[in-house]
Parts: C-alpha cells; sequence; structure tokens
C-alpha cells in the first residue's frame, strides 16, 4: 500500500502541485514563531479548535492525508494570517497562496486517500486482523472506492486508475496464470465464513482454491467421531432441560460432504464474528474446522509483531540489561496482553 500510493501521489502534475505547497505551507508555519502564534489567536478568534499543522513525510504515506485534513480545517485561519501583512508578507503571500481551485481539489484528493487510509488502518490495527480479509478488502477498493464516475476530475480519474491498476498487479487480482501456488490469503478468505464464497474472484481462481483446500484435506485426516457427541449420556449439560431436549450435532464424516455442506452456508457479514461461527460449527465441519484454526490465525501484516519488537526494546534498556530472558518473555507477554488482564 504504501509504495502504491507514493507512486499515485506524483502520478498526476495537479495532485504533486497540491502535495508541494501544502508541504511549503505547513514549513512555513511550523519554522516561524511570529506566524504561528498569529495563527494560533485566529484560531482562538474563530472558535477552531487548537491543532497543530502536520508534516508529511515519505515513509508515511498516511502523513500526507492528515496534512490535507489538517490544512482543510484550518483553512480560514491560515488564509487570516497570510492576509495580514503585520504578520506576512505580500511576497510570501504569493508564493504560498492556495488557490480556490486546489482547495477543491485537496478536498477531492482526501476523499480518494480516506479508504485507503481505512484499509491500513484495518490491515495493521491492534485487534484481531486476519490475512483472509486482505483481498476481498482490495476488491472492495479496486471495485466500488477507486471507479472513476462522470463527476470525478482528470487528475482523480487519473489517480482512480492508477491505484486500482497497481494494486491489481501487486495483489495479482486477475493475472491466475502468474501464480505457482494458491497463497495462504486466499486459502483463509474461503475459510473465513464472511468472505468463503470469493465472489469478487475470478472463476478459475475459485475452482483452483477449492481443489487446494480438498488437497489439504486429503493430507490431513480427521477423526470425526465424538463418543461425547454421539452419546448423551456422556455430553456436559448445563441445564436439565439442555439434557432433555439434546440433539446431537450431525457431523459428516466425508470431507466431500463437508465441503459442499460449507459451501451452502450463507455467507457471514463482515460485521460477524468469524471466530464464534466457527466455534459453534466446528463439530459440523471438523476438518474443515482444523484448517481454518492454521489459516485464521495468519496476521494480515507483520505490524503486530513490530510492535512487539519495539515492546521488548522498550523494556530492555542500557539501565535493564541484566534481565533474564525468561523475565524479558514475560515482561513483554505482561505488556502486549495488558487490556486483557485490566
Amino acid at each position: 500500500m504504501q509504495l502504491v500510493v507514493n507512486e499515485a501521489l506524483a502520478c498526476h502534475q495537479d495532485i504533486q502541485e497540491i502535495c508541494q505547497k501544502a508541504g511549503k505551507l505547513v514549513g512555513h508555519f511550523r519554522h516561524s514563531n511570529v506566524t504561528t502564534t498569529d495563527w494560533q489567536s485566529k484560531q482562538a478568534q474563530l472558535n477552531i479548535k487548537s491543532s497543530k499543522l502536520i508534516q508529511s513525510v515519505k515513509t508515511r504515506w498516511n502523513s500526507t492525508l492528515e496534512m490535507l485534513e489538517r490544512l482543510i480545517a484550518n483553512r480560514l485561519p491560515i488564509s487570516n494570517v497570510l492576509t495580514d501583512r503585520n504578520v506576512t508578507t505580500s511576497i510570501v503571500a504569493r508564493k504560498l497562496e492556495i488557490t480556490e481551485v486546489q482547495w477543491v481539489q485537496m478536498e477531492e484528493l482526501v476523499n480518494l486517500l480516506r479508504p485507503l487510509q481505512m484499509a491500513t488502518t484495518v490491515f495493521c490495527g491492534d485487534n484481531y486482523s486476519p490475512a483472509s480479509i486482505v483481498r476481498p478488502l482490495i476488491w472492495k477498493i479496486v471495485r466500488h472506492h477507486m471507479q472513476p464516475i462522470p463527476e470525478d476530475s482528470d487528475s482523480a480519474t487519473t489517480f482512480k486508475i492508477f491505484v486500482s491498476t497497481e494494486l491489481g498487479n501487486h495483489f495479482k487480482l486477475t493475472e491466475w496464470e502468474n501464480f505457482s501456488n494458491v497463497s495462504a490469503r486466499l486459502t483463509a478468505s474461503f475459510l473465513d465464513p464472511r468472505s468463503k464464497n470469493l465472489e469478487d474472484e475470478l472463476t478459475e481462481t475459485i475452482q483452483k482454491v477449492q481443489e487446494h483446500v480438498r488437497t489439504l484435506l486429503d493430507a490431513e485426516p480427521v477423526n470425526t467421531t465424538s463418543n461425547a457427541e454421539d452419546d448423551p449420556r456422556k455430553a456436559v449439560h448445563k441445564t436439565a432441560l439442555e439434557f432433555l431436549f439434546y440433539q446431537p450435532v450431525r457431523c459428516l464424516n466425508d470431507i466431500e460432504s463437508q465441503l459442499q455442506a460449507y459451501l451452502t452456508e450463507p455467507q457471514l457479514r463482515f460485521d460477524l464474528d468469524h471466530l464464534e461461527w466457527w466455534k459453534t460449527r466446528a463439530d459440523k465441519f471438523p476438518a474443515l474446522a482444523i484448517l481454518a484454526k492454521k489459516y485464521l490465525c495468519i496476521p494480515a501484516t507483520s505490524a503486530s509483531a513490530e510492535r512487539t519488537f519495539s515492546t521488548a526494546g522498550n523494556i530492555v534498556t542500557s539501565k535493564r540489561n541484566c534481565l533474564s530472558p525468561e523475565n524479558v518473555n514475560m515482561l513483554v507477554f505482561l505488556l502486549q496482553n495488558k487490556s486483557v488482564y485490566a
């Protein structure tokens, strides 16, 4: 996503000019105490929440979005500062001036970047973000959010086409012939009840994924018999009514039957818990449930692991370099799971 968006921000001259002008404007305010003080006073006069301008950095594309959003939110006090000749000279004001057309283009660019920023937040979130959501989410961006419409400007159309093309190439959305094997992301998407129909994928891709899952199931025999489930006398019941009305879960012993029954299940909404879905159906699809446990635990990105390394670096400092490995592991575990034990 980082590479795609950085290149997209340079795909059209108007977008480049907006980003460059925005960067210069932010740089001027950040390096001038007089300008900053006057800007803050004008914020207070206009009852605008006090906030600092954000400068974009190359290594974080979403900083460009944050920079533009902050400028738009503070457009009026910024304009007042630039037109105040006691604070800003006419020469400097002309260099930093952003035209009305460019403000409109800036708002349009923010709307283009926002779905990409939301996708990045989902992929890198602290909460559970499995690899199974990557391709479905990328498909939604390409086919919904990045589809040109007649109202788009020339720069917006160019941006959308560029992002759609690059995301398609990067994730190989429409080039099945380039796949040597079925990826873990595709397998995870199929095993996720929220995306199991793979409705955005090519027909050839869906067939290949299903064949791959059959191969995985054949290679991993599963004991599908459960004495506790088959014998109501051995089953655990919380109440007398559960015992009296007990009905054993029908277990599908044949792998093909499990797969076909899974395909006929209605697809789960994305706002529902896919893990809870598998928890309640593990007895019905025992072979598929084992695969789901393997593939649905794969994170969408390495962001969570990178944050763990940062946590370890904050714990093992120069003043605490005598900690034993066991204590370091325990401290990292406790810090990473503090929300669970709070």
